[in-house]
């Protein structure tokens, strides 16, 4: 400081030595110029003089001075150009700079250097801070942190500042002075910033804070001595930043460099605050990454409470269940709860039962109170009643002209909200949706419209409501109607246009109006689609009844009239109703006769039936898919259970006939009394629907195993399925054929193939060894399978509809066959022998003929 003042001092000094010497100088100067003027006006008066003495005689001496002038003055205009260019070789090169200071920034007590190079340096260089020169020389003895490195020759004059501080924060600009004509040259002027890093933050409060609900808060977090200021910001326990309530200042240390900030976060104490913590952030470009302080709150408060219901909604006479929950600090809680401001229950319950639950009970305030040492809480809630809709208020009818708006009103008190709909009731579609409907009046609109209030659990309800033009009433009636004397009688009559709310209607006799008091008469009127039926009963007629009525109606905008003969209605001749009893008893007659042939019919096949009945026996028989590979599947047909006789006597086993076998044992013929199976379409036979083959559509099924897949597949591939080679009965007896669609003439329709399938389920002839018979046993063999195609499909397949199946009876016990076990093509054998209706049959069993 004392070196610092002394130049001061110097510099002072010097500046006076200056102002005196300059002072000085413009005296002298003064002076001078006095004297060149005297000079000058003695010269001039001097040339006067001479002018005057001038002659004749001296004009030769004048004009010989003249010319010597003139030839020196052209000598030196043309030497000129010479001395101009030697003058520009010996002149030197600018100044400039190779490298100049750039902007810096630098932590305190670090090193910096500034860098500047200068080419074609003939000046002194130095350097300014903040435009205050520092010095021309390499070693700055004054500021002796600063150096300018490098060499003269190189042109390198950088200045090095070590250690930086806070002092150094300022503007630097390196400067080259001019010599012999060459100009000065100064750099761009470069910012040097410093940072200081500043304390750890501190939150005043201290680490923990104990508080009540409901009281204002304010943590204040510090952070002292950085440069810059540093930023705080305050972080909830989740770590998103708060924002709401934050106060920041910052504030410059006096002759210091540096500042000292400070964040102040206000609230108010809640429950959700306690047990969380808040942190404080302190960030500065010279420290790393931010340094931080914590807080944890502690909150005091009362309970906060929730009450809950086991349904969300109750019907008439039902039980609720609340359940009152809290949540407190401290958690030392006491419940009590109240209906209507009356205590109902002081056993520190949380649940609380209402039973019989009414609209009354609805509509009472329940309450749940809970204490603890800070304070109590109460809450409170209704029970939510459902119950049917119901319309608040009556619907009111509109009139209005043609183009006006009108607003239709349909207030309905329900529990659920009801869903509103309007309907138009002469298109019958929906029009709006609410308890408003808004329309434009024009011809469409005008009208009846429908509310339909709907809530979930309960009958729907509606009410009528019309949109009418501002006329008078119109009325639609038959000029003639009818009554029977003796009876209660009607007249009807239709009033369009108009509301029924608004229209009043009056019948008259003979006229005098009609006393509707009176016992006898009676009027009712009902809503349509085409405007308002009002309809007059007149109970007992008699003659005095009969005759004219007139039916008027009128509203605000006129009125309308209309007369009715009520006549007498004729009665029916004797003769139409006898003709008519006749016909009745005749038809009656003939109905029974047929039941009675039927009935007879049906006697006779039973009996038949009867007498080829064998001992009861259980049948089992294995039938295999002919699609499958795998081992046989196994079918078992019990009918143990069955009341009434039996039609399977004696267990035997069935199995399907291997391929390439020619033995076959006799079967055993299974009776039963009313089992048909072949609809009539297809076969004289009779059908039965208790049958086992069953027509669902187009799909053909033998219980519940269907060839339908099969069926179609081949009716899309234009193919047959062809039975395996049987026989097939023409007009000359039974021969053998070779499969459908050769000496059949084709099966082409899904009812063909149907039918040759049907039959498919009788064993082929070849298995009874039909080839060894004579031609009259084929006679009489054909005259029992009528019109059938006869297939020995059992021998070649299992599987799907129809179930052919080869049935081989491992015990031979039937009458009538031979010793190899073939059947006498002379035994009577029908269809109903081997086949028993699905419904004397357990669910899932088949029944064949084994």
């Amino acid at each position: 400081m004392k070196k610092k003042k002394k130049k001061k001092k110097k510099k002072k000094k010097k500046k006076k030595k200056k102002k005196k010497k300059k002072k000085k100088k413009k005296k002298k100067k003064k002076k001078k110029k006095k004297k060149k003027k005297k000079k000058k006006k003695k010269k001039k008066k001097k040339k006067k003089k001479k002018k005057n003495m001038m002659s004749f005689e001296n004009y030769d001496i004048f004009w010989h001075r003249w010319r010597r002038l003139w030839t020196v003055s052209s000598l030196l205009t043309l030497l000129a150009p010479l001395f101009t260019i030697l003058e520009l070789s010996n002149a030197l090169p600018e100044q400039r700079f190779a490298s100049q200071p750039t902007p810096q920034t630098a932590m305190i007590d670090s090193t910096v250097v500034l860098p500047c190079r200068i080419v074609n340096r003939v000046g002194e260089v130095q350097w300014t801070r903040d435009e205050f020169g520092l010095g021309n020389e390499r070693e700055l003895y004054a500021f002796q942190r600063y150096e300018m490195i490098g060499s003269d020759e190189e042109g390198d004059f950088s200045l090095r500042i070590s250690p930086v501080t806070l002092e150094d924060d300022a503007r630097f600009q390196c400067q080259v002075t001019g010599w012999k004509g060459v100009p000065g040259v100064r750099s761009q002027s470069a910012k040097l910033t410093v940072y200081a890093p500043p304390e750890p933050p501190t939150i005043l409060q201290g680490p923990l804070l104990t508080t009540t609900a409901g009281l204002n808060i304010q943590l204040e977090c510090v952070s002292e001595g950085g440069r810059p200021a540093p930023e705080l910001q305050w972080l909830d326990g989740d770590g998103r930043v708060v924002t709401e309530g934050v106060q920041y200042i910052a504030q410059e240390i006096e002759d210091t460099y540096r500042y000292n900030a400070s964040s102040t976060l206000s609230f108010v104490a809640a429950s959700k605050h306690h047990n969380t913590s808040y942190t404080c952030t302190a960030s500065s470009p010279a420290l790393n990454q931010p340094a931080k302080a914590q807080i944890k709150l502690e909150v005091i408060y009362a309970p906060e409470i929730t009450i809950t219901s086991d349904l969300p909604g109750y019907m008439d006479g039902q039980t609720a269940i609340l359940t009152c929950s809290a949540v407190a600090n401290p958690n030392i809680l006491t419940y009590k709860w109240y209906r209507n401001g009356e205590l109902v229950n002081i056993n520190n319950s949380t649940q609380l039962m209402i039973e019989n639950i009414t609209k009354n009970i609805s509509l009472e305030d329940i309450s749940c109170q809970v204490e603890n040492e800070v304070g109590a809480s109460r809450k409170s809630m209704r029970l939510t009643l459902h119950y049917a809709p119901s319309f608040a208020a009556p619907l009111n009818d509109q009139y209005a002209d043609l183009g006006e708006e009108v607003t239709l009103l349909c207030e309905v008190d329900s529990s659920p909200t009801p869903t509103i709909l309007w309907i138009k009731q002469k298109t019958q579609t929906v029009v709006g949706k609410g308890p408003q409907l808004s329309l434009e009046v024009t011809q469409d609109t005008v009208g009846r419209y429908l509310c339909l209030a709907k809530v979930e659990g309960f009958p729907e309800i509606s009410a009528p409501v019309g949109v009418f033009l501002k006329v008078p009433p119109r009325i639609e009636c038959d000029k003639e109607q009818l009554g029977k004397e003796g009876d209660t009688v009607k007249i009807e009559c239709n009033v369009a246009d108009t509301s029924a709310q608004t229209t009043k209607v009056i019948w008259t006799k003979h006229g005098k109006e009609i006393n509707l008091e009176n016992e006898k008469y009676k009027v009712k009127h009902r809503v349509t689609t085409s405007g308002i039926r009002h309809t007059l009963f007149v109970r007992e007629a008699q003659a005095s009844d009969f005759g004219p009525y007139n039916f008027s109606a009128h509203n605000d905008y006129g009125s309308d009239f209309f007369e009715i003969i009520l006549n007498k209605a004729r009665k029916l001749s004797l003769i139409i109703m006898i003709g008519g009893v006749t016909g009745g008893i005749l038809f009656i007659i003939l109905v029974l006769t047929v039941v009675i042939i039927c009935a007879k019919k049906s006697a006779v096949q039973q009996r038949e039936a009867k007498k080829l009945v064998l001992p009861e026996k259980a049948v089992s028989f294995q039938m295999n898919d002919q699609n499958s590979t795998s081992t046989e599947s196994t079918t078992k047909t019990d009918v143990s259970h069955r009341k009434g006789p039996s039609i399977i006597s004696k267990e035997a086993e069935l199995e399907c006939w291997k391929s390439g076998s020619n033995h076959f044992l006799a079967p055993t013929h299974i009776s039963s009394s009313k089992a048909h199976i072949y609809p009539d379409t297809y076969t004289a036979i009779p059908v039965r629907t208790n049958g086992h083959v069953r027509e669902k559509s187009e799909n053909y099924c033998f219980n519940n195993y269907s060839d339908h897949a099969t069926l179609m597949q081949n009716l899309q591939n234009q193919q047959t399925p062809s039975p395996s080679e049987g026989f097939i009965r023409t007009s000359s007896g039974i021969r053998k054929s070779l499969g459908a669609g050769h000496e059949y003439g084709g099966l082409q329709s899904s009812q063909d193939i149907l039918a040759a399938s049907h039959y498919a389920l009788y064993p082929g002839y070849e298995d009874y060894g039909l080839h060894d018979q004579d031609e009259e046993e084929n006679q009489r063999l054909s005259q029992v399978f009528s019109d059938g195609i006869i297939n020995p499909s059992f021998k070649s397949s299992c599987g799907s509809l129809p179930l052919s199946f080869h049935i081989n009876s491992r015990t031979s016990i039937a009458k009538g066959h031979t010793p190899t076990g073939r059947p006498r093509l002379g035994t009577n054998v029908l269809p109903n022998h081997y086949y028993a209706p699905g419904t004397q049959l357990l669910n899932g069993s088949l029944a064949t003929h084994v």
